[in-house]
């Protein structure tokens, strides 16, 4: 029998090696935004699913991925609780406070990164992740507009 062995944590089980973890990027987490300052969506104002709605928007700020959702979508309800949390989920990753922030520091990154003449190849984040997208499109920006 071959036992695993990864190069920086040495001989492991096989049952601690899981390729998903090995094959997705980390989703950001953001810091906790208050419950009162959390949007609410039409339609999804009633108790139970803002209820649901909230589980998603901190799943996605707790770092989970979106498919992690506990909730089935085989449900024969008008407003699913799948829907809810899926909804709550994608609410917070595209205007999360702390979202909007960062994709500008990354922006202005990539921009000052080209306007001292560095090459498109310093790009310093994950390749794939949302800062590396920033960072790229600011650096194109600069290229493109001088």
């Amino acid at each position: 029998m071959i036992i695993p062995f990864t190069f920086f944590h040495g001989i492991v089980k096989k049952s601690r090696v899981n390729i998903e973890d090995r094959l997705t990027f980390p989703q950001p987490r953001y810091p906790r935004f208050p419950t009162s300052r959390v949007p609410s969506l039409e339609g999804y104002d009633t108790p139970e699913l803002r209820s649901i709605f909230l589980q998603g928007w901190r799943a996605c700020e707790h770092g989970r991925e979106i498919y992690s959702n506990p909730y089935s979508n085989r449900e024969n309800l008008i407003y699913s609780l799948h829907d809810a949390w899926e909804i709550g989920w994608l609410e917070c990753y595209h205007h999360h406070p702390s979202r909007q922030t960062a994709d500008e520091e990354c922006y202005l990154g990539g921009w000052e990164c080209s306007q001292q003449g560095r090459p498109l190849n310093e790009n310093p984040y994950v390749f794939g992740s949302q800062q590396f997208n920033m960072w790229y499109v600011g650096w194109n920006d600069f290229v493109d507009n001088h």
